[in-house]
């Protein structure tokens, strides 16, 4: 099975900065394995700290806004995001700042990726 996976992670930001290889695992085997049990896991991590706080849940809400609000703690989910909502909602909430009015379109997604590179080498390269 191909391992999928989401650059944004390598942007993505809590608190302390950039998430930690142990945040990244947890949200990587969420991506893997799309259950319960890593959902649980992983719903509450913070993913962008940049413009406005989000965790991994609030920007699932963004991309499927018909998705669970609210859960106390002894119920069961009553469902998960799929693996593709996932990443939609880690690409949106750190390249689009999980901003609630729209979505980037796949080109303006690819557009907005390539400016934040550009940004990354002019900045190493003191160019």
């Amino acid at each position: 099975m191909r391992k999928t996976t989401t650059l944004a992670l390598e942007f993505a930001t809590n608190m302390r900065g950039k998430l930690s290889p142990e945040i990244k695992a947890r949200i990587q085997a969420l991506i893997d394995n799309p259950c319960p049990q890593t959902w649980n896991e992983a719903y509450s991590l913070i993913i962008n700290h940049r413009v406005t706080v989000s965790t991994l849940w609030q920007a699932v809400l963004v991309i499927n806004p018909n998705f669970c609000r609210k859960k106390d703690c002894y119920t069961e989910w009553s469902e998960i995001p799929t693996r593709e909502v996932i990443i939609n909602a880690i690409n949106n909430a750190v390249f689009n700042h999980g901003c609630h009015e729209r979505v980037l379109s796949k080109d303006a997604y690819q557009a907005l990726k390539l400016e934040k590179y550009s940004a990354l080498f002019f900045v190493k390269f003191n160019l």
